[in-house]
């Protein structure tokens, strides 16, 4: 190689002086090596042949080598904690998943290796749906627990079968991440559709697959598509006719059933949002929604140009001392059927006329009014119940749905990518659903792009040197 041949040019022989004993001693060992690798020279240019099989060999054994062996991004640390998401179905209640994530917790504090833990539920920055909630396990120290973080992560799956309507989803906690979102396990792999109706059609066939796979464990998807809503369709003819417009119908709505913040009480220690929202008996039935009213309007109209084209028609009708008044006008631009004036007088008699009368060329306003009542919601609108995804999840402009996963025993990270990706091609995704991994996974992938320059390098620096 190039430093020998350059030691042979530049370096001089001694100048014939006695060395000390060191010296000659570590000589005597440098010249038996010499004269070894001399003998084993010879041997190997008798026999070239056997030794160009035995290079070729070496070069074949070595691809094989790296094509087979398992490969990995970052070794899963053993920190002392777990982070678990536990995940309820998506109807569930404040109440009923506060008592299946206590029942997680007695579970998980029986197990030997755990020494304590804190658990939390409810709806925040991180936390975005009611039936998930986030759990921090503490273990014990290493010496005294004897097994790695994986291994008491396996033996509490096991553990919390046996809580029903709840299933708590752990990772082990990393120093090193290059995780740039959370998820309920500890490898992501995203797809993504500007299409959502065929983005969660395709998700369920891609999580199906996945589940069966033997080399990945713990898959879930972030998609809750088993929400309740309430659709509330409703009559805007009848509701325009008394005088109910739609923004009145929505703050009624979020008045009873929402959180209206109303008002802020200060303290020395602490501030207290005061908010507006009806009785919890009120808000257990879809049908209490019959018992809602809302407040008509006492005055409605159309003004501007396009109430030019507006029509009108009274009539009235007298017996005596009865009579009724009526008037309807019809705005064809913007769509609004104005109610009639209700204006009734009783009385006896036996005359009747009619008249009719236009307004004005010119008249560009159309107004009536009317006393202003309290109107059911049902006296106008149709409830009924459908299923309504709790969250939908975004990756950039379009609907995504992360698939997360863990990877089995003695499983490496390149064995699952490579599972993963057989079982995506295998599928056939149409054209407009994009797939890829987020993440570690995805850190990995890329690393894998450029590792045969590295390898270039390597044999580079090791012929110069």
């Amino acid at each position: 190689t190039l430093t020998p041949m350059m030691c042979s040019r530049i370096l001089k022989s001694g100048d014939g002086r006695r060395r000390g004993r060191f010296y000659r001693a570590v000589g005597a060992v440098f010249d038996k090596m010499i004269a070894f690798y001399g003998r084993t020279l010879r041997m190997v240019l008798r026999f070239q042949v056997v030794t160009l099989l035995v290079a070729a060999a070496t070069l074949v054994l070595t691809v094989y080598l790296y094509i087979a062996i398992p490969k990995g991004l970052f070794p899963v640390q053993d920190t002392g904690v777990i982070q678990g998401i536990s995940q309820a179905p998506e109807t569930i209640s404040f109440t009923a998943m506060a008592e299946r994530q206590r029942a997680l917790a007695r579970v998980v504090l029986q197990d030997p290796a755990v020494q304590s833990l804190s658990s939390f539920i409810g709806v925040d920055g991180t936390n975005t749906t009611l039936n998930s909630g986030r759990m921090s396990i503490n273990l014990k120290a290493p010496e005294v627990r004897n097994i790695s973080a994986v291994d008491v992560i396996r033996r509490l799956n096991n553990s919390l079968r046996t809580v029903e309507g709840i299933r708590l989803y752990m990772q082990p906690v990393q120093n090193i991440t290059v995780d740039n979102r959370v998820s309920r396990t500890q490898y992501q792999f995203t797809l993504e559709d500007p299409d959502d109706k065929e983005l969660h059609l395709w998700a369920n066939r891609v999580l199906s697959k996945l589940e069966q796979l033997p080399e990945l464990a713990d898959v879930a998807t972030d998609q809750q598509p088993g929400g309740r809503a309430v659709l509330i369709t409703m009559n805007r003819i009848t509701a325009s006719r008394l005088g109910i417009a739609p923004a009145t119908v929505s703050n009624t709505l979020y008045d009873a059933f929402g959180q209206r913040q109303i008002n802020t009480l200060y303290t020395q220690l602490n501030q207290y949002r005061v908010i507006l929202e009806s009785e919890p008996v009120f808000q257990r039935d879809q049908r209490n929604l019959a018992k809602l009213y809302i407040q008509a309007n006492s005055s409605s109209g159309a003004s501007g140009p396009g109430a030019a084209n507006t029509f009108s028609s009274s009539g009235s009708a007298t017996a005596g001392s009865n009579s009724l008044t009526s008037s309807v006008r019809y705005t064809p631009s913007s769509g609004i059927l104005t109610p009639p004036l209700n204006a009734l007088k009783t009385g006896v008699g036996s005359t009747t006329a009619t008249s009719a009368s236009s307004p004005p060329a010119n008249s560009n306003t159309a107004s009536s009014s009317a006393p202003a009542n309290a109107v059911p919601l049902n006296g106008f609108s149709i409830a009924e119940t459908t299923a309504s995804p709790l969250s939908i999840n975004r990756q950039g402009q379009f609907p995504a749905v992360t698939i997360s996963f863990n990877l089995a025993a003695r499983t490496a990270l390149g064995t699952g990518i490579s599972a993963i990706d057989r079982a995506q091609n295998s599928l056939h995704l149409p054209a407009s659903l994009q797939a890829g991994f987020q993440g570690t996974a995805a850190a990995f992938k890329n690393s894998l792009t450029n590792e045969w320059l590295l390898l270039l390098a390597a044999l580079v620096t090791v012929y110069i040197v």
